[in-house]
């Protein structure tokens, strides 16, 4: 090993040290750890104020409070960004330019550092300098081997930027046919029109590029289909069933997409239009198609609660597992909406009762965040975990006592408690351990401290009663015993006082 070598590797190993020093002396405090809503990710995000972004968190001297990835992005070394993750970075953290490390990372081509990002969950909708997402970045500097891993782990690739064009749209205009092939392999959409409106196949025409014109015909883009898709899409969303079928018949393309990624199938499937959801099923529709935000045509019935054209979906052999950018399974989002019917359709069609979202929240929390009593009696019938917990400990008893996800701080009021108290009662019933501890952000949780700074007495009154001690989360516990209860004593007596 000659001499140039060896200072290039300590020099890296004196890096990777002094990156780790920081951080540890930078660590965060832990991120509060109730999970969030399952509601699907924005591709309209805005990213803030530019004077705002990467600016961490600051403690009562000024200092930062938790390392930036924004300090080693540069070296283009997934070790360092690695270590820093560990350390408690933010992963989603955009710098003076508005872009986010996956952002930064794509349009450089740092293949590992992307992949590591994408495992460590990071939004790969989040938009940077012209509005473009990671993909649209790495397409426009031409790392497709970035792209094609941005693309394999959910990114959309007909995602229109600041200008109103798609990476195919733009690839068509500079005449790149090798990325057009890509993105068409991917699922972009041939028939889609340009920001003036015109289809890519004329544009392609108009600039004389005839392996794009090739390569356009190949994949769907025919000219004299264009009206007739529009057509298809306007009777559709009118549920008109004959002019649907004549659209077709004129050469629409049943999986025709709007600019928001909504096939025509999406827009049946929400309507609860059966006549042209059959229509369009017989026409081959892709019963698995995503829109920008990730939905299928069966996570948009189930969010209208549509359960016939949900049971027909499934009959047609739509994916019952197939996720939303937030992780969110249909079964997910139907014990979150409280849509009984549809959970039980789901479970008895074989959906995974302990899936998990991207906030590791399965059907039993969501269903016991929002109290949802026949739901939660549904899914422990049908087998699910009465003790299911996250990683970090936080249990459906938990979520049962801490409240609804949309307003997690508010009290129980009378009708409310009840629910809750009914579910707290069937889980501890059917076996679950009211004394794990959940490690927050302020202390030590468990499902009795969390009743107790609700103020919710009977709560309080049926986990003691199913075995809860007060020794456990000690902390958290007696700082929720100090708040006042309807009863005065505070809820630490266990009933001792006769109330």
């Amino acid at each position: 090993m000659d001499l140039t070598t060896l200072l290039a590797m300590l020099g890296s190993l004196i890096a990777v040290i002094a990156v780790v020093a920081f951080a540890t002396r930078h660590k965060p405090a832990p991120r509060a750890a109730a999970p969030t809503t399952g509601a699907p990710l924005d591709p309209e995000a805005e990213h803030g104020d530019a004077s705002e972004v990467g600016a961490g968190d600051e403690d009562d001297e000024g200092g930062k409070d938790e390392p930036s990835l924004w300090l080693v992005m540069d070296t283009h070394d997934a070790k360092q960004v690695s270590a820093l993750v560990e350390a408690g970075a933010d992963i989603e953290e955009r710098n003076a330019q508005g872009e986010t490390p996956l952002v930064a990372a794509a349009a450089a081509g740092d293949a590992a550092i992307v992949t590591f990002l994408l495992a460590s969950g990071a939004n790969v909708l989040a938009r940077g300098i012209g509005r473009k997402a990671a993909f649209a970045r790495a397409m426009e500097a031409g790392h497709l081997d970035v792209a094609g891993l941005l693309a394999h782990a959910g990114a959309p690739v007909d995602v229109r930027d600041e200008d109103d064009l798609t990476p195919l749209a733009r690839a068509v205009a500079m005449g790149r046919t090798e990325a057009a092939a890509f993105l068409l392999a991917h699922a972009a959409n041939a028939a889609q029109e340009d920001e003036d409106g015109q289809p890519l196949l004329a544009c392609a025409k108009a600039l004389g590029d005839d392996a794009m014109v090739t390569l356009l015909l190949e994949h769907g883009a025919q000219a004299l289909k264009v009206p007739a898709n529009r057509s298809l899409m306007r009777a559709v969303e009118d549920g008109d069933v004959e002019a649907a079928r004549a659209a077709l018949g004129a050469g629409a393309d049943p999986n025709v997409r709007d600019r928001a990624g909504h096939a025509p199938l999406h827009i049946a499937a929400e309507d609860g239009d059966e006549a042209c959801l059959a229509l369009l099923t017989e026409a081959k529709a892709r019963l698995d198609a995503r829109d920008l935000d990730g939905e299928t045509p069966l996570l948009r019935a189930v969010a209208a609660g549509e359960l016939q054209t949900a049971a027909r979906l499934l009959e047609a052999g739509a994916p019952i597992e197939q996720r939303d950018l937030a992780g969110d399974t249909p079964l997910c989002r139907a014990a979150h909406a409280g849509h009984l019917a549809l959970v039980e359709l789901l479970a008895d069609k074989g959906a995974a009762l302990e899936a998990r979202s991207n906030s590791d929240t399965t059907p039993l929390l969501y269903a016991c965040y929002e109290a949802r009593k026949e739901v939660v009696e549904a899914l422990l019938a049908k087998g699910a975990k009465p003790g299911g917990a996250t990683p970090d400990g936080f249990t459906p008893l938990m979520a049962a006592c801490s409240g609804t996800l949309a307003a997690p701080g508010s009290s129980f009021d009378e009708e409310e408690t009840d629910r809750r108290l009914d579910i707290v009662k069937r889980l501890l019933v059917r076996g679950a351990e009211p004394n794990t501890v959940h490690e927050a952000p302020d202390g030590e949780a468990t499902a009795l401290s969390l009743a107790r700074e609700k103020k919710a007495e009977r709560l309080v009154e049926a986990l003691l009663a199913g075995g809860a001690r007060q020794s456990v989360g000690a902390a958290r516990v007696a700082f929720a015993a100090a708040i006042p209860m309807a009863h005065g004593c505070g809820g630490g007596c266990g009933g001792a006082c006769g109330h």
